[in-house]
């Protein structure tokens, strides 16, 4: 599996932001490294620091969101919270099975959702906020 390259287009100006993301995309490397090798103690141990990067970072996200009134706070949260129970899905299976294919194409899914996140729909959110305290952030 390839790792992932952080893009110079990644950065969505709000340094907090930009920093949690660039933890999420290197946690990410750390499992497919690890996947890569065959080293089922390292994956299972870099999914579940991603897994934990991403709580923080969805619940940091959401605080800005909701500090400025996003309107749809709401269900970007739930879409959070349904993209995390699919990172737990895969920590979970990563941890009960050595079917490499198969944990490679759950991390491939795993990474595909989680840059979608970032490149996608973090991206849409920050153009919409547009106010100097999230500028500044």
């Amino acid at each position: 599996m390839k790792q992932i390259r952080w893009l110079d287009t990644d950065p969505v100006g709000i340094r907090a932001i930009d920093t949690q993301h660039r933890r999420i995309v290197d946690g990410l490397n750390l499992a497919i490294g690890a996947c890569n090798d065959r080293r089922i103690e390292d994956c299972v141990s870099a999914i579940r620091g991603v897994l934990k990067t991403t709580r923080r970072h969805f619940r940091q996200e959401e605080a800005l969101l909701r500090r400025d009134g996003f309107p749809g706070i709401e269900d970007h949260a739930a879409y959070h919270a349904r993209l995390l129970s699919e990172v737990e899905k895969v920590g979970r299976v990563c941890n009960s099975t050595r079917d490499w294919p198969f944990i490679e194409a759950r991390l491939a899914e795993m990474a595909h959702f989680l840059l979608n996140e970032i490149r996608v729909n973090d991206r849409a959110i920050v153009k919409q906020l547009n106010t100097p305290a999230a500028a500044a952030e």
